[in-house]
């Protein structure tokens, strides 16, 4: 196997599902060195199982890995999303947060990319706890003392409810929606004024099941049903002689 992994000793390509194998056999930083050692990274990351690249992440850490996720897929990030920003079957808005930090490159169109791929519930239960929307129609003098965004027609007011780096994020998330559409982004903040959290979680849960169950992945109740205790009844006692 060469060094990036991609050739076998005598130089020929490999097929996929070999590249898959030796490179999940180097360590975790011989991997992502392999991967990004080559003259088409993106294609060789966007390759591979969305899965396979997120432990490669985890095992490495994403402080360290950035680079990685920058490269991936808005699919396979929709999957790093759903396998690392959840805990069990509640939504972990800091955790997609943290997602969204490490998604975000030099290129605006490939972090907006990603952030749509991210179910829009997602992003409206991010939005619904990082943030207030005030209606300046009706409330014309509301006056937050956090971080804001004003909307360009004057409507709505964001106040960011986050500090440091995480304040940045979300900020940056806003400014990028409101760039990206302003008309989008004006229905975007009226939806997460009204929107019922728990109704959100739910709906963003029953897709992520979904696209879970497509990797191979068991529902968490079968996964529970499967690690449970089985009481197994005492053998019975043969009758003495």
């Amino acid at each position: 196997m060469s060094q990036n992994g991609k050739t076998n000793g005598g130089g020929a390509p490999l097929a996929p599902r070999e590249v898959r194998q030796r490179l999940m056999r180097l360590s975790p930083r011989q991997r992502m060195e392999a991967l990004l050692d080559g003259p088409d990274t993106p294609a060789m990351v966007r390759s591979l199982p969305a899965e396979d690249l997120y432990v490669t992440i985890q095992e490495i850490g994403l402080a360290d890995t950035t680079e990685l996720v920058q490269l991936a897929s808005p699919a396979q990030f929709r999957t790093f999303v759903d396998l690392g920003g959840w805990q069990r079957d509640k939504l972990d808005p800091h955790a997609v947060l943290t997602w969204l930090r490490a998604a975000r490159g030099d290129e605006p169109e490939d972090f907006l990319r990603k952030l749509h791929a991210v179910d829009l519930e997602v992003v409206e239960t991010l939005l619904k706890e990082f943030t207030t929307v005030y209606d300046l129609e009706e409330d014309p003098d509301a006056n937050p003392q956090g971080m804001t965004v004003e909307t360009p027609e004057g409507r709505y007011l964001v106040e960011i409810k986050l500090e440091g780096a995480e304040m940045s994020a979300m900020r940056a998330i806003v400014n990028d929606l409101i760039a990206e559409s302003p008309f989008e982004s004006v229905r975007l903040f009226e939806a997460v004024r009204w929107e019922i959290p728990s109704e959100l979680e739910e709906t963003a849960f029953q897709f992520r099941r979904a696209r879970l169950a497509d990797l191979g992945f068991p529902a968490l109740e079968d996964a529970l049903a499967l690690f449970s205790r089985v009481d197994v009844p005492p053998r019975p006692t043969s009758p003495a002689s």
